[in-house]
């Protein structure tokens, strides 16, 4: 009875091995060189890209993005030269960025995987628009997820409202990452202004410091913010704690 039982814990041991060994030769060929992959869906046609720059890939994954839900997966840190991002489209124009933030102006799907990286916006003292990403369209959805662990966003230091993310108009889910050390005005984490979904259902969101209120969310728009009220929701594993505003007083929403 016992060596049965035991041969079974074995095979299953076996097994495990031999998908944590495929899993990590599949990873490591994914990630020589490659610093961002960029996938999506076109009916039953699936497309995954591989990416030896950040920027081109961005740009790439929002082409692609306009026209059906597009997945970014990170490879690498992202951390912004000089506190700068900028991305360019084939024609020399600015695309993707602007004041040196990812800047998402227009009907966009598009999930993040941090998958164990970070996005940096790399600031060390105040900047005016430094933020890390914008939203500014009524349709675009921009979903963080974290598929490794240890992923984060990062690096924003604000002279006016928002850190990590500046919400004007569209929505944003929080499926998991660490929004962290991230400096504004009011909102470090997230300044909310927009009337669409916010939706906060992982990851944390700790360490970020307002000079006004909102270390962690400053929710200055539609809805209201809640366990599930209107169209804006916190629940499921999320966590907010540790983020300050006024000076020293902790403040996370």
């Amino acid at each position: 009875m016992f060596k049965k039982f035991l041969s079974k814990v074995l095979v299953v041991l076996a097994i495990m091995v031999t998908l944590t060994t495929l899993f990590s030769i599949s990873a490591l060929a994914v990630k020589k060189n490659t610093v961002m992959t960029v996938y999506n869906k076109f009916y039953f046609i699936e497309t995954t890209k591989e990416f030896d720059n950040f920027e081109d890939g961005w740009v790439y994954a929002l082409e692609q993005s306009l026209e059906e839900p597009t997945t970014v997966t990170l490879y690498a840190d992202w951390i912004a030269p000089d506190g700068t991002f900028y991305c360019e489209n084939e024609n020399g124009e600015e695309y993707g960025t602007e004041d040196g933030y990812l800047y998402i102006n227009d009907d966009h799907i598009l999930t993040i995987d941090l998958n164990g990286y970070k996005i940096d916006r790399n600031l060390k003292e105040p900047t005016d628009d430094g933020v890390v990403f914008w939203l500014n369209d009524q349709d675009a959805k921009l979903t963080i997820k974290d598929s490794y662990f240890g992923g984060k966003i990062t690096g924003a230091y604000n002279t006016d409202d928002g850190g990590a993310f500046y919400v004007y108009n569209g929505s944003l889910f929080i499926e998991g990452g660490k929004i962290t050390g991230n400096y504004a005005e009011n909102g470090a984490g997230i300044y909310w202004y927009s009337d669409n979904n916010l939706c906060i259902t992982g990851g944390k969101i700790t360490g970020n410091i307002a000079e006004k209120n909102g270390g962690g969310i400053y929710h200055d728009g539609g809805g209201s913010f809640g366990g599930g009220t209107d169209n804006v929701y916190f629940g499921g594993d999320a966590q907010i704690y540790g983020n300050f505003g006024n000076d020293t007083e902790t403040n996370n929403v």
